[in-house]
């Protein structure tokens, strides 16, 4: 009798195990969602905020840096692959050039630390053996917004690649090419949602391995991006005086408009009564010709003559 009651309870508590079981494989899919939901609606608070800020969308120079993961899908000596690695960085630094703002020259750093291989190295248990660097330079397109901006850009360089075994660290070339999207918050300050690059470089086997010796790498980064220095030019300001002062009624006046007040490499050649508007706009021309004089008709004030007055 004993016997059966423990079997029944037994029975109990497997069936409980297996509904609870189901239902935190229901649950896990679930806070994913909600996750997912979170995330979502922090970034539409996001661009909110950033459309209502002034952001830089002529900047001089940008400087990144985040975190970064490495897939380098590669191998080493005697086939030993290398995994991915979750420890790394990333730094770029972006300077755009003066007459295209969009377009820039880019120096981008990369360093990833503490990878596995597969098998494991039995000397160090393949936790701490494997390491990527990546020293790189070339062009950068980037469009320029007040929330989104997203880019692309291509470059070539050298890569340091150190596999858990069993040959060594090497030096060889890199290159590839990739982009992301950046949410602006304020005009110095952005933040970098998303990059994806991909890097070709190779490590040659001093060891048989059997397999190839090009690395196809994918890398993933996401961090902070200053803005050092924006090039929008301010509005100009301009003034324009009439002379004589006074004069008497009937007599002509000669406005000349004196030099005008504006940036070092703009001038302005405009007067006359749309000189405050016209002035608002940025003139990208270097010195256009100023003429000599500029006449228009204004209303000045009247002095009446002793005779005019007793009449009125």
């Amino acid at each position: 009798m004993r016997w059966s009651f423990a079997s029944r309870w037994l029975r109990y508590w497997a069936q409980l195990r297996r509904i609870s079981m189901s239902f935190l494989l229901l649950l896990v899919p679930a806070r994913t969602i909600a996750v997912l939901v979170a995330l979502a609606c922090a970034l539409c608070l996001l661009s909110v905020y950033a459309s209502a800020q002034t952001c830089c969308v002529a900047p001089k120079d940008e400087i990144f840096g985040g975190y970064s993961w490495s897939h380098p899908n590669g191998y080493g000596d005697l086939g030993y692959k290398v995994l991915n690695i979750t420890e790394g960085f990333d730094i770029s630094n972006t300077f755009y050039l003066p007459s295209a703002h969009n377009i820039g020259f880019v120096l981008d750093g990369s360093g990833h630390f503490h990878g596995n291989t597969n098998p494991i190295n039995p000397l160090n248990s393949g936790t701490s053996g494997t390491s990527v660097g990546y020293a790189l330079f070339g062009l950068q397109y980037k469009y320029h917004t007040h929330s989104f901006s997203p880019f692309v850009r291509g470059f070539v360089g050298t890569a340091n690649l150190s596999p858990d075994c069993c040959g060594g660290t090497k030096w060889n070339v890199a290159g590839g090419g990739g982009g992301g999207l950046d949410l602006c918050v304020t005009q110095a300050l952005s933040i970098r949602l998303a990059q994806v690059d991909y890097i070709y470089s190779k490590y040659d086997h001093t060891f048989p391995s059997g397999y190839s010796s090009q690395w196809n790498s994918i890398r993933l980064a996401a961090g902070v991006v200053l803005c050092l220095g924006c090039s929008s030019n301010p509005p100009l300001s301009c003034a324009a005086s009439a002379a004589p002062a006074e004069v008497w009624s009937g007599d002509p006046v000669r406005s000349t408009p004196p030099a005008p007040i504006s940036t070092p490499s703009t001038r302005s050649p405009m007067a006359g009564p749309e000189m405050a508007a016209s002035c608002q706009r940025p003139m990208r021309s270097r010195r256009p010709s100023i003429p000599r004089a500029w006449r228009r008709e204004v209303t000045p004030r009247v002095r009446l003559s002793p005779i005019q007055r007793s009449r009125r």
